[in-house]
């Protein structure tokens, strides 16, 4: 292969560039060295551009192209789930190191090390006190079996892959609710690949019911695009071709997600709003968008997760930190001190010469586990002030996975 005519530009992980050399120079147009003056893109810092070039890049840049796509669908509207304007943040996901943006929030050991051991003592006895006050009435159940029913009937490829116990379990549960059937629609939030609906759809196969001629529907929620997705499998019940569903996969974040918008077939009433793992703020966010409407979803199965990406002023119940005297710094600590529910579930037993922070891993194990279930009761809460009944519970045990709680919220029954 002759490169004799290519950028002899070097990136820093090592590699050549791949574009050709401008006309008589050692590098192209990107990499050149000249006189003009090259900026970064105005909409997305990850590429630049001549600084004299600036509006008729505009009209061609693809992320320029995706937000003015975006904006005009019924569906968006620009910060209606946030809980404030945040100018600061594209409309479309941006990678963060292309933004030179500063941290949204001090990491956990700045924090303590702006803390004298009285203080984060104290913390954690705030963090029990308000732990027993929420919880002294309530218990989470364990609502799962070692043994699915299911099990024996769903494919054996879907069991094979990484997240197939999980799935299993929340299949159990939809069931249970009676929220597994053809005749329901889905609406996945943060999606992904959309292996859950993949593993629900499976679920459905399984219970052999009726083949119904009105297309099921399932909508896929999430901000990127990604590689390897299930849609397909979704859609299609086999090799042949038939259609067995409708699949709209949306791009957005849900920051700006108007769900009565949605491009639903049938009336939103019978769907389902499903999530494995949603980070911190995607489920407020979610939970905000879906008591937004004006209709209420036949059920609610989010599987909590990354509690330390949470937002103080886009958590929904701001009336439940008022009630139990959770200002804005004490739930960024208490968001930051969740993580410990993690770190330290596997070293409760260590022994340390000399306790950090005044703690022993245990310790702040459980500090780390309360500081989670306060943040998620006020959810719960949330949930109940808005017409539904629902209940955290522990959807599969810790070896499956060790962020295994999850809520469920179905409608109130009318009296």
């Amino acid at each position: 292969m002759d490169n004799s005519d290519r950028c002899t530009f070097i990136t820093k992980k090592g590699k050549w560039c791949k574009f050709k050399r401008a006309p008589n120079q050692t590098h192209c147009h990107t990499h050149g060295v000249s006189g003009e003056k090259r900026i970064p893109c105005p909409v997305d810092p990850s590429h630049t551009i001549y600084e004299h070039d600036i509006q008729r890049h505009l009209k061609k840049c693809n992320t320029n192209i995706k937000i003015e796509q975006l904006v005009s669908q019924p569906y968006f509207q620009k910060n209606v789930n946030q809980g404030r304007d945040d100018d600061t943040q594209s409309v479309v996901y941006l990678k963060r190191k292309y933004l030179n943006l500063q941290p949204k929030t001090t990491r956990l050991s700045q924090m303590l090390e702006g803390m004298t051991e009285q203080a984060i003592l104290s913390m954690a006895a705030k963090v029990k006190l308000i732990y027993e006050e929420v919880y002294k009435d309530y218990t989470i159940s364990k609502e799962y079996s070692n043994d699915s029913i299911l099990a024996s009937k769903i494919e054996s490829n879907m069991l094979s892959v990484k997240h197939g116990g999980q799935h299993l379990r929340i299949i159990d549960l939809l069931r249970k609710s009676q929220c597994l059937s053809s005749n329901v629609d889905y609406i996945e939030f943060g999606c992904g690949s959309a292996n859950l609906s993949l593993a629900v759809k499976q679920g459905i196969d399984s219970l052999n019911e009726p083949q119904n001629d009105d297309l099921q529907q399932y909508i896929l929620i999430d901000r990127t695009t990604v590689h390897n997705k299930s849609d397909s499998h979704i859609q299609y019940r086999n090799d042949h071709g038939e259609i067995y569903a409708q699949v709209d996969r949306i791009t957005i974040d849900i920051a700006h997600l108007v769900f009565d918008k949605l491009p639903f077939k049938h009336d939103p009433s019978r769907a389902c709003a499903i999530s494995k793992h949603l980070c911190g703020i995607a489920t407020d966010l979610t939970l905000k968008c879906l008591t937004s409407s004006k209709h209420q979803v036949k059920g609610i199965f989010i599987a909590l997760c990354c509690h330390h990406c949470t937002s103080y002023h886009s958590y929904p119940n701001a009336e439940y930190l008022n009630q139990h005297n959770i200002t804005e710094q004490d739930y960024e600590c208490y968001k930051l001190l969740s993580s410990w529910d993690i770190v330290f579930k596997d070293h409760q037993q260590e022994e340390p010469k000399q306790q950090q922070q005044g703690l022993s891993p245990h310790e702040k194990y459980i500090i780390g586990n309360r500081c989670k279930r306060i943040i998620d009761m006020g959810r719960v809460h949330y949930l109940n002030q808005h017409g539904y009944s629902s209940k955290l519970i522990y959807y599969c045990d810790q070896e499956t996975s060790p962020e295994n709680v999850m809520i469920v919220a179905v409608p109130k029954e009318c009296p």
